[in-house]
């Protein structure tokens, strides 16, 4: 995938720092363990010249092997001493080698001539969140979900109330998002307006951006705006990519964004691509599975059907129940 400099940029300069970070952090736990035990500055100076001596054996001549073999005898004796030493202070350290972030290619981005997974990574996370950016800085947790809205009286014997089928899916959404993996199944959120849909949507996107996984939330007018001005070079960008390599994309009220067949078939490619990909969607909408087939086609809703799983949002429009418990009081 091709990535806007600014993007790779970003990525570089975040590697830059974790680089810097940790070599600062050994820089000071030698200062302070050499302060504790000089004998360590002794031995640090010594491995610094183990280059030296092998280059003097190969000048000097004689039995090169058993020269070097000599030379890295004392090197692991001197590296045992150190460790001890460290040890002994408690440093949880053997060396004053720097602890890098990414142990594959120490933080630099690369490793055996290719793009390390760390980079990718980041590149991944800075492009998702690109995309996200400009939405509401007020994060929503699936704690600040109340039952309290919801009926607690069954419509009919033997089946759940409001209450009891809204717990399951809150809590079933919960541990979706907490146990997140690339193999998660794809969701589709369904249910009349005002039921809790969007701040589900959000807390899971949340707690998945959290756990170090590149995230696209964007309700659904928004998005297919953005994708529409960039396919008809109105704006720059590679929105398209980014929706579909993300390791998680929301999107959210589908079915509110204008009806065109642009839209139509952007969305057929999205949903198909990531699925064949394999890569989970989660999808919330307030149209029923007829609205969804009229607007979108049985293509589209074929998918849909055959790959997410369904949870049904039920009860009484969350939004409308504060605004007349705020008149009253």
């Amino acid at each position: 995938m091709a990535y806007d400099p600014e993007i790779y940029a970003a990525a570089v300069k975040t590697l830059a720092a974790r680089r810097a970070a940790a070599e600062q952090d050994a820089a000071l736990l030698r200062e302070r363990a050499c302060a504790q035990f000089p004998r360590l500055k002794e031995i640090d100076a010594a491995l610094a010249a183990t280059g030296t001596h092998i280059a003097h054996a190969i000048l000097e001549g004689g039995n090169i092997d058993a020269a070097i073999a000599r030379i890295q005898a004392e090197n692991e004796r001197l590296q045992a001493e150190m460790a001890e030493l460290l040890q002994k202070g408690g440093f949880g350290v053997r060396n004053f080698a720097p602890l890098y972030t990414c142990p594959l290619c120490d933080d630099t981005g690369y490793h055996g001539g290719n793009m390390c997974t760390c980079l990718s990574k980041l590149l991944k996370e800075q492009a998702a969140a690109r995309v996200c950016k400009g939405l509401s800085s007020d994060p929503k947790r699936f704690s600040d979900l109340s039952l309290s809205f919801y009926d607690d009286t069954p419509p009919a014997e033997r089946t759940l109330s409001p209450r009891e089928r809204m717990r399951r899916i809150f809590a079933y959404c919960e541990q979706y998002a907490a146990a997140f993996s690339s193999h998660a199944p794809s969701l589709l959120l369904r249910g009349a307006t005002g039921t809790g849909k969007t701040h589900v949507s959000l807390a899971i996107a949340g707690t998945v951006a959290e756990n170090g996984f590149s995230v696209v939330y964007q309700p659904a007018g928004r998005l297919f705006g953005l994708l529409e001005e960039e396919h008809f070079g109105r704006r720059s960008g590679n929105t398209l990519e980014t929706v579909l390599s993300c390791d998680l994309l929301v999107i959210d009220d589908l079915g509110t964004e204008f009806e065109t067949s642009f839209v139509a078939a952007t969305l057929y490619t999205i949903i198909n691509t990531r699925m064949l990909d394999g890569l989970p969607t989660v999808i919330s909408t307030n149209l029923t599975q007829e609205g969804l087939q009229s607007r979108y086609g049985d293509q589209t809703v074929s998918r849909i059907t055959g790959a997410f799983e369904p949870l049904l949002f039920v009860g009484k429009d969350i939004r409308q129940q504060k605004r007349t418990a705020a008149m009253r009081s």
